[in-house]
């Protein structure tokens, strides 16, 4: 993307993630990446799941900054994709709530976000005024252990970890 964003042209991440990421309320990494067979909790591992991607989003923003390549995290809504389907039922039932019934989306709508954040003169602009997290085509405030002073320390942290899961594929 460096070399595209030198030859001229613009240059976007879009990293998916969602609110699921405001279930974690706080995160030990040397317990989570992966997760013990044992503990395994499929909403959890989803939430963190988020989280990471919102923590890998905001880092990539800082590194990528000075090479004009925006960096945008989004949540599409709740999409039924089946996801669920071979999760605990308490997922299911929490999906299906009233609580989660203003946020559910066919996929042309969930990919709305995803399309603006592609596309949209905005998003440059909306960076920098300290945005990180997008939802319903605009930006929203990160809320959970992934928001902005929150834990900053694990923007970093993910990354190091991440660099380390791939390295043996290199």
């Amino acid at each position: 993307l460096r070399e595209t964003r030198r030859s001229g042209a613009e240059a976007r991440i879009v990293i998916l993630s969602s609110v699921g990421s405001a279930l974690i309320k706080n995160v030990d990494m040397d317990r989570c990446i992966p997760p013990a067979p044992e503990s395994y909790n499929g909403t959890a591992e989803y939430g963190i799941s988020k989280a990471m991607n919102l923590f890998h989003c905001r880092e990539l923003q800082r590194r990528c900054a000075t090479d004009g390549i925006s960096c945008c995290a989004v949540h599409p809504g709740v999409i039924h994709t089946g996801l669920t389907r071979e999760g605990n039922a308490d997922s299911t039932v929490l999906y299906d709530s009233i609580l989660f019934k203003w946020m559910h989306k066919d996929v042309p709508q969930g990919a709305a976000t995803q399309v603006y954040c592609t596309l949209s003169d905005q998003v440059p602009s909306e960076i920098e005024h300290g945005a990180c997290f997008w939802y319903n085509c605009g930006p929203q405030k990160a809320v959970g252990v992934a928001a902005p002073g929150v834990r900053d320390d694990l923007c970093g942290k993910v990354w190091v970890i991440s660099e380390s899961l791939v390295e043996k594929f290199r």
